[in-house]
């Protein structure tokens, strides 16, 4: 959540206007800022020694990102890159953020549920990650999709490709695409003009 003190002045936030491929930081860059996207797509991911991407997340419009670096001071541990036409992004140094914060406790307590969230999230998705089958994998990347956002009683469109969806279970896409099309006669997904809905 955007915290709406972000936008007065006296807390310089900077409002950045970004296009598709542009880097907003590279894993080991030193950890200045932290952000909101406000508008577009961000994937978040890191690159192996074949430069193979693992799809960390994609960041929803008004997530924060970058913070765990942040708040450490350490670098970041991943890159992000727009994969929107354009995006609009808000980003702040530290000592503004805490500034912020100091002035405004109620600011560190969503921005502490938040982060705790993020860490809940990751916690579980290791688990599917590091044991589950190629089933649970992409179930569990799908299921955490739709319960974030608010959909867990509809259908909804899911937009991952098969690429990105190998890329965040550390599958290969042949696995992906067989993976789904098995999903599909199983019920537990549809398949709609080549775009999965669950």
């Amino acid at each position: 959540m955007i915290p709406d003190e972000i936008n007065n002045s006296k807390f310089g936030a900077q409002i950045l206007n970004l296009t598709k491929n542009d880097l907003i930081f590279r894993e080991g860059d030193k950890s200045q800022y932290i952000f909101w996207l406000l508008k577009g797509e961000i994937h978040m991911y890191n690159s192996g020694a074949e430069g193979k991407e693992f799809l960390q997340m994609k960041v929803q419009e008004g997530q924060c990102f970058g913070e765990a670096a942040f708040i450490l001071d350490l670098p970041y541990p991943i890159s992000a890159m727009v994969m929107s036409q354009n995006c609009e992004l808000v980003r702040q140094k530290r000592e503004n953020f805490e500034k912020m914060i100091r002035l405004h406790p109620e600011i560190m307590m969503n921005f502490t549920q938040e982060v705790a969230k993020k860490v809940y999230e990751k916690t579980v998705k290791l688990k599917e990650l590091v044991y589950g089958n190629p089933e649970e994998k992409l179930m569990a990347v799908l299921e955490h999709f739709k319960v974030e956002n608010g959909n867990t009683n509809k259908e909804v469109l899911v937009p991952f490709t098969r690429r990105e969806l190998a890329n965040t279970t550390g599958l290969c896409v042949e696995t992906v695409i067989r993976t789904v099309k098995k999903l599909e006669k199983k019920q537990k997904l549809k398949i709609i003009n080549r775009k999965i809905h669950i």
